[in-house]
């Protein structure tokens, strides 16, 4: 299935669902066509022009690709393995 839509700032809506990408704020405004990534809807593409952008549906508390606690802390994942505690 596939449809031509509008990309707002948020992303692209689709039968009350958001799809969303960073890559996407370069298009807000622009008509695309949207193609969806097999049954469940979840994930699909973004086409415009000659370029195609992977989208997933937005659901509400996903964590932000980019914002990890180590790798925005600079820390190797290693550096965050928890320690036994030592008691006083």
């Amino acid at each position: 299935m596939d449809t031509k839509l509008k990309v707002t700032a948020q992303g692209v809506m689709f039968n009350n669902r958001l799809y969303r990408s960073d890559a996407l704020k370069a298009l807000v405004g622009q008509c695309v066509k949207l193609k969806f990534d097999g049954p469940a809807g979840d994930r699909g593409v973004v086409i415009w022009k000659d370029s195609v952008i992977e989208v997933r549906l937005w659901k509400r508390g996903n964590p932000p690709k980019d914002d990890s606690l180590p790798a925005a802390a600079g820390d190797s994942l290693l550096d965050w393995t928890l320690k036994l505690r030592t008691s006083d």
